[in-house]
């Protein structure tokens, strides 16, 4: 799975508690397990890339603003499509 800055994203797993992910501390709430955002940055470390996703609440207001890894995060289109 390629994935590019403003892909739509879905979490689909949590590899540690959900807010350690935070990388902001004022979030409205931690991530929680089929919320949806957009990939806003592509950091690579130790040879992985880490995603910083945020989510918003449709009006522009920023619901968490978190780091994740690949496995933790699918393409919005896949879950439109069925696959």
């Amino acid at each position: 799975m390629v994935l590019r800055q403003g892909d739509a994203v879905r979490v689909v797993q949590l590899h540690e508690p959900a807010v350690q992910h935070l990388a902001v501390p004022n979030a409205q709430r931690v991530p929680r397990l089929g919320d949806v955002g957009t990939i806003v940055e592509l950091q690579p470390l130790d040879g992985k890339t880490r995603y910083l996703v945020e989510s918003d609440d449709g009006d522009g207001e920023i619901i968490w603003l978190a780091a994740f890894d690949e496995e933790e995060i699918r393409l919005e289109a896949e879950f439109e499509t069925g696959r």
